[in-house]
């Protein structure tokens, strides 16, 4: 139930007997969570289709573009490490799969009345090199496949980590029979193949 005994100065009394003090102090606790978001490589939620990962080996699915991997999970004492193996298996629909192995390690520390995560000394690296966190929430250089930030805006830090994915392209025999773009809206875009082996055209939606 406590973590801390102080003993307190000896004290007398009258007669100049001792008496012999004891102050039990309550453990500090805190919280955190941790989220993975889809993003395309306009940063932009991929929230029309699910992605799979695995997390320390445990699958997981995102759910409109998000992964609840903790929310509101225990911090008990002082330099406890969270250590988290974050691998995508299954890309969204038309995104080709992000290859390469995320390792997220927190480290908690003392903030006044509470513990929380130490944001100076956490680290997380993609494919063994170490990424920066962001300064701003979802936002990150166009070059980065993975981003990460802190949030404290909440009642414990909420660490963000956004994992983008491309768009699926066609290949080079495909391309040669494009004929014309029939629509497009910013988000899908519509084109009439031409089959070669056919005299016919069909619609294709490529996302």
């Amino acid at each position: 139930i406590y973590n801390k005994v102080v003993l307190m100065p000896v004290t007398t009394d009258e007669m100049g007997k001792p008496t012999i003090s004891i102050k039990i102090l309550n453990p500090k606790e805190g919280k955190y969570s941790v989220q993975l978001i889809k993003v395309d490589e306009k940063g932009k939620k991929i929230t029309d289709y699910d992605a799979d990962f695995t997390v320390n080996g445990n699958k997981k699915t995102t759910s409109n573009g998000v992964i609840n991997v903790e929310n509101g999970a225990k911090i008990s004492q002082i330099s406890q490490i969270f250590e988290y193996n974050v691998e995508e298996t299954r890309a969204p629909a038309g995104f080709d799969k992000l290859d390469g192995k995320i390792i997220l390690n927190l480290i908690s520390k003392e903030d006044k009345d509470k513990l929380t995560i130490d944001s100076e000394n956490s680290t997380l690296t993609f494919k063994g090199r170490n990424v920066t966190k962001s300064n701003q929430d979802g936002v990150f250089d166009e070059s980065q496949s993975v981003a990460w930030y802190f949030d404290n805006s909440g009642n414990f830090p909420a660490i963000k980590i956004y994992i983008k994915n491309t768009k699926k392209i066609f290949d080079l025999a495909l391309r040669k029979n494009i004929e014309t773009v029939t629509s497009s809206n910013g988000d899908k875009t519509q084109y009439k193949i031409r089959n070669p082996n056919l005299n016919s055209t069909s619609n294709l939606v490529w996302y």
